[in-house]
């Protein structure tokens, strides 16, 4: 992707520069946007992920695995 992004850039006019640079931050807004819900729930599933991994952390990779297994199933 960063190739394609430099072989981009480098085709492009001064004139047309500043329009794509516009152009790529109009969409980081809207990658912000629709996808803001998503980074807040996994922010607020996270202290509980944790505490089920430590937990199960020291008795084996199987509780592990039961562990992440549970996550899983009740999210």
């Amino acid at each position: 992707m960063t190739d394609q992004l430099l072989k981009t850039l480098e085709q492009l006019t001064p004139q047309e520069l500043p329009l794509f640079l516009a152009s790529l931050g109009q969409a980081g807004g809207l990658i912000r946007e629709r996808y803001a819900g998503v980074g807040a729930a996994g922010r607020a599933a996270l202290p509980a992920a944790l505490a089920v991994l430590e937990q199960t952390a020291g008795r084996g990779r199987a509780a592990v695995a039961l562990g992440v297994h549970h996550l899983i199933e009740h999210a």
